[in-house]
């Protein structure tokens, strides 16, 4: 996968074989070009999930930041990733709740800027989601029900 430039897109193929069945099974004509949208793909935990989950954290980075004076309006934000910014960003704390892909995504993204992050989760989770995130400094607390 290409690196995207820290856009969260989705990317998209062509699905020619798909558009013929649908044309054949339903005798419609064949659109000029079906695509497919991969969510699948996206970056980080390969859900839809991730841009509402990274956006809350970097609306929240980018709160602090200006509150501390270490950005203005308009600033370069690949700023907010380096390690003189983390040290600011480690005085607060950001937790979810969630089994699977809002988690991996606001987990990873919070302990990549530097924030503690906890991310409470179902036990039964999958035990790679729950490895993945504690590599990436994330505590992970785990109940046995959802």
């Amino acid at each position: 996968m290409r690196d995207a430039g820290g856009i969260i897109e989705s990317p998209l193929e062509d699905v020619p074989a798909f558009a013929q069945t649908v044309a054949a099974r339903y005798g419609v004509n064949t659109p000029a070009r079906v695509l497919l949208k991969q969510d699948s793909h996206l970056p980080i935990s390969g859900s839809i999930k991730a841009r509402g989950g990274i956006y809350e954290v970097l609306f929240h980075a980018e709160q602090l930041a200006l509150r501390y004076g270490l950005i203005e309006e308009g600033s370069d934000y690949h700023v907010l990733a380096s390690d003189a910014y983390r040290a600011p960003f480690r005085r607060h704390s950001i937790a979810v709740g969630s089994t699977v892909n809002l988690g991996m995504s606001m987990g990873i993204a919070s302990a990549t800027l530097g924030f503690t992050t906890t991310v409470h989760m179902s036990a039964d989770a999958r035990q790679w989601k729950k490895n993945r995130l504690r590599a990436h400094g994330v505590t992970v607390i785990e109940y046995a029900g959802d």
